[in-house]
């Protein structure tokens, strides 16, 4: 679940080895702000709150997943509940940042959140954090969908770490119904007739109970030189998870 011509490990920014420039998006609605979260912000609970809010509100709007859904209509108790939910996991993803991790936010003028994208390295097996990239949470407020928002942040997250980290490939959890928007980014669905990919999506499939009704596995690389990632985590993995 992340700007500035700073020194790259400046303590400011949450991703200390490639800070993204900031960036003004103009819109028919507006301009935005796209910049990374500080550090001191990931320190707030106000702000996670609200970053939680966000995220709710907009995943409960753009699946067919009854439990997010059900966020729209539930008593304020349990979205209370799914909120507090949502800060836990992101405090988790924070104590457990090994400084990699990065949160873009996109803020119109009245520094609302309109849209953010949450990244960081995926610790699926051992040493596997240092080159799968993985994008946790992307989302963008319903007034600025189809304003390329969403693209602008795929693309800031990806060309940050394309040259100038460790990592080797982008991995995701993409609604169907966003599949045309990952793929148009050059993402491709894991391949369940290659047995290193079957079997990485096998053992990924154990926690997601949304996966495969609602969501697919979705992967891009970003140094094509480098051997892929499925190929490097099925090898720590039992040939059990094919099937």
């Amino acid at each position: 679940m992340n700007i500035q011509n700073n020194n790259f490990y400046a303590p400011q920014f949450t991703s200390k080895l490639n800070p993204i420039n900031p960036t003004v998006i103009r819109t028919k609605y507006g301009k935005l702000n796209l910049r990374e979260v500080r550090k001191a912000d990931l320190a707030n609970p106000k702000f996670l709150e609200k970053l939680s809010k966000f995220y709710c509100a907009n995943f409960s709007t753009c699946t067919d997943d009854p439990s997010w859904i059900m966020y729209n209509t539930v008593p304020k108790r349990i979205k209370n509940q799914m909120i507090e939910n949502f800060v836990s996991y992101l405090r988790h993803i924070i104590k457990n940042d090994d400084g990699n991790m990065t949160l873009l936010l996109a803020k119109d003028k009245r520094n609302k959140i309109q849209g953010a994208c949450l990244s960081y390295g995926y610790d699926l097996v051992d040493g596997s954090k240092d080159y799968i990239l993985y994008v946790d949470s992307i989302a963008v407020n319903k007034t600025f969908r189809g304003a390329k928002l969403g693209k602008k942040m795929m693309q800031k997250t990806i060309e940050a770490n394309k040259d100038n980290s460790s990592f080797t490939d982008v991995f995701l959890v993409g609604e169907k119904g966003a599949l045309g928007f990952y793929k148009k980014l050059g993402f491709v669905n894991l391949i369940k007739k290659d047995p290193a990919q079957c079997k990485v999506s096998n053992f990924i499939a154990l926690d997601r109970e949304d996966y495969p009704k609602y969501v697919d596995f979705l992967t891009l690389p970003l140094k094509p030189e480098q051997p892929r990632w499925y190929s490097k985590v099925a090898q720590k993995i039992s040939d059990a998870w094919i099937f």
